[in-house]
């Protein structure tokens, strides 16, 4: 098959959406199709901050093509577009979206481009500040595709149709245990470090200095995309768009994420498939793989007593934390990309 893939923006640094779709990317090229990768610089319904032919000319002749923190298939193309016009977009079997502004662009395409799916990562509320246009995305006559379960229920509510359901996966050969979950500095604790308010950071730092407080041992590696972390402390370490996030999840006994809504919870996923014991909050993104004292501990959002109690939990007890860890890493290893993508492959030749 012949496969466009649509994406909103470009990032020079690692980002969760487009990591997913880079990887589905990649692994359907392995599989024999012809992928192209569009990179759209300007997007409906979307303010810049800069005019989008600045960003589209910045980007094509600053980065070329794809970025350098993903491996990609030499055999995947990819290019930047100003807009999504037909005009800027190569005849296809398949056209795949994600982010709802881009499936509305998308809709609007010849159908000469492809059979139009759009992959739902999120409950995207925060994207636009537009929930009408949110509920229209989910209301196109095309194939939607959704990551969890919540999310299903959500496109059904608003729709009337029940989308298909691929769970996000982790790769196993970038994620994977290298340090023995024993043998770890059981006061090392990693998290994503993020200025959006929905991803709670305020809430898993204050946990985090009232532990420092009980075990003054405690060290914490943040790690995110931005150029640096408003957290300056000894105990606390900050390192931008890491290159080897998996070193850096297996140095770490413990990963944390206090989001207040997640689609999916990656880093929480590779972490986990690194060894680390979770604890995570009790988001609807989260528990499709993070189960209360089984795989993982859940706490409840901007609860920061609860989460100091987690975190305190696994600090003073460190074969809780071991038995933690060695059950969340084997649960997470059902999540698996090549059924994902054999899932997401016979998708597409049933529309064709």
């Amino acid at each position: 098959m012949v496969i466009n893939f649509i994406l909103p923006g470009y990032s020079s640094c690692p980002g969760g959406g487009l990591k997913i779709m880079y990887e589905y990317a990649n692994r359907l090229s392995l599989m024999g199709n012809d992928v192209m990768i569009y990179h759209a610089m300007n997007v409906s319904r979307i303010k810049y901050k800069y005019p989008a032919l600045l960003l589209y000319l910045k980007a094509k002749y600053t980065y070329f093509g794809l970025p350098d923190w993903f491996e990609f298939n030499p055999s995947v193309k990819a290019t930047f577009i100003n807009e999504i016009f037909d005009r800027n977009i190569r005849d296809a079997d398949v056209i795949i979206s994600t982010q709802w502004t881009v499936a509305l662009d998308v809709f609007r395409l010849s159908s000469s481009k492809g059979k139009k799916v759009n992959l739902i990562q999120g409950y995207e509320t925060w994207i636009g500040n537009d929930i009408n246009g949110l509920y229209e995305s989910y209301k196109l006559p095309i194939t939607h595709i959704v990551v969890s379960d919540y999310l299903s229920d959500i496109v059904f509510k608003v729709s009337g149709v029940k989308p298909s359901i691929i769970y996000n996966s982790v790769d196993d050969k970038g994620f994977n245990i290298k340090n023995s979950i024993e043998d770890r500095n059981p006061y090392t604790i990693s998290l994503l470090y993020s200025e959006q308010k929905f991803k709670g950071t305020k809430y898993a730092y204050e946990a985090l200095v009232e532990c420092h407080k009980k075990h003054p041992m405690l060290q914490v590696k943040m790690f995110g995309v931005y150029k640096k972390c408003i957290y300056i402390s000894e105990w606390i370490t900050y390192e931008r768009c890491p290159n080897n996030l998996c070193s850096l999840y297996n140095s770490t006994a413990i990963f944390l994420t206090t989001s207040l809504k997640e689609g999916w919870g990656l880093p929480a996923t590779e972490a986990m498939a690194c060894g680390c014991a979770v604890v995570c909050t009790n988001v609807e993104g989260h528990t499709v793989f993070a189960h209360d004292k089984d795989t993982a501990l859940l706490v409840d959002p901007k609860n920061v007593s609860q989460t100091v109690n987690s975190i305190m939990l696994l600090l003073d007890d460190n074969n809780y934390r071991i038995n933690l860890a060695k059950r969340g890493n084997e649960y997470i290893k059902r999540f698996n990309w090549d059924m994902a993508c054999e899932k997401m492959n016979k998708i597409f030749k049933e529309l064709l």
